[in-house]
């Protein structure tokens, strides 16, 4: 059953890093720190904590961050750029 937006244990915000491939005209990945909504866009439940995820990436080994929301909806690193992008959530 997915968390409330009245659930207590979720942070203000989270600053992750990710893989940012929307400006490359060949699809390489351009590593960026961003600061998300520690909340759920689609339920509003506390998203998971941030654990580095090591890739390899044309010739270069990379970091970034990965998270597992409680709730089961997964945040793609495109829709957490737009959201970073856009701004606090009101």
């Amino acid at each position: 059953m997915p968390l409330s937006s009245g659930h207590t244990n979720a942070v203000a915000t989270l600053t992750v890093r990710v893989a940012d491939r929307r400006h490359s005209p060949v699809d390489l990945a351009t590593i960026r720190t961003i600061t998300i909504a520690g909340t759920c866009p689609r339920c509003g439940g506390p998203r998971g904590e941030p654990y580095p995820y090591n890739f390899y990436d044309d010739g270069a080994w990379l970091v970034a961050d990965c998270w597992d929301n409680p709730c089961g909806h997964v945040d793609l690193y495109n829709a957490v750029l737009a959201e970073a992008e856009r701004g606090p959530r009101t």
